[in-house]
């Protein structure tokens, strides 16, 4: 019957097998782990030669860019010096032409040999004798350039 089953002793195979078969896995992991431990102590050991060639390679690096980074820094800064001598030389240079622009203009509109105002725009078209106005001219533009040098000098 039903229970006479029940009674008798049976062998767990079922068990047995899971038993077994986490045993072998465990194993399997312990093998796996203890080679990569030694692949790492070997790549540990051979990395450790070329660690000191980088190191040294670092340091000469520094020593030779340290030189001619200053010299770079120094040559820079007296670039920097020269365009500010250049900038503030162009800042007056176009001041000095602008006031004598405006002199050469008021002198040659009350001028009668230039024919003022009229005469200079007749000029600017290219109108008129151009010849005379220009021999006209010289004297302011002469007298200009003069002008813009001693500015200049002076500075």
């Amino acid at each position: 019957m039903a229970g006479d089953n029940l009674s008798k002793k049976q062998v767990p195979w079922c068990s047995i097998c899971l038993v077994v078969t986490c045993l072998v896995c465990h194993i399997c992991v312990l093998v796996g782990n203890l080679k990569t431990s030694a692949a790492m102590t070997q790549i540990g050991s051979s990395t450790s030669g070329w660690s000191q060639v980088g190191l040294g390679v670092g340091r000469s690096l520094e020593n030779e860019l340290t030189e001619l980074v200053d010299e770079l820094a120094a040559k820079l800064v007296n670039v920097i010096g020269n365009i500010t001598t250049l900038t503030d030389t162009l800042e007056l240079i176009i001041s000095v032409v602008g006031s004598v622009t405006e002199e050469s203009v008021s002198n040659g509109t009350t001028n009668a040999t230039l024919m003022g105002a009229a005469g200079m725009a007749l000029l600017q078209t290219g109108q008129g004798n151009i010849s005379e106005s220009i021999e006209n001219l010289k004297p302011y533009v002469l007298g200009g350039v003069e002008a813009i040098i001693v500015a200049g000098v002076e500075e």
